[in-house]
């Protein structure tokens, strides 16, 4: 197993191809204060899943296709936790007002914790 996917706490095998992916909140706070209740992406890459680690959190789902997927999730690891997306492999999404948000309520989430 590789390392990189336990302390991510999922492996993936690949990325789909590039196509907008519709995301949905799973939690409707911390995380998602401040976002819309469902939006979609530019064109970037779904994470094709290997395995999730025990005691992963999922933040958003996202759809590309017919499945729902984990996009962003929070898991355990040690005495905190880890925050990981598979957004923002796409030039474009940083310029996303949505995606940033993504990105500072992950960031509040993880200091709420200490």
């Amino acid at each position: 197993m590789p390392a990189w996917g336990d302390f991510t706490a999922v492996a993936s095998t690949g990325h789909h191809p590039k196509k907008p992916i519709q995301l949905v909140a799973v939690e409707s706070k911390p995380f998602s204060k401040g976002l819309p209740a469902a939006y979609s992406t530019t064109k970037t890459e779904l994470y094709k899943k290997h395995y999730l680690t025990p005691g992963v959190s999922s933040l958003t789902l996202g759809r590309q296709g017919k499945g729902l997927a984990v996009v962003a999730w929070i898991a355990p690891q040690g005495t905190y936790r880890v925050l990981s997306l598979t957004l923002g492999q796409n030039d474009d999404e940083w310029q996303e007002s949505a995606f940033l948000k993504l990105l500072e309520n992950g960031v509040n989430v993880l200091i709420d914790d200490e």
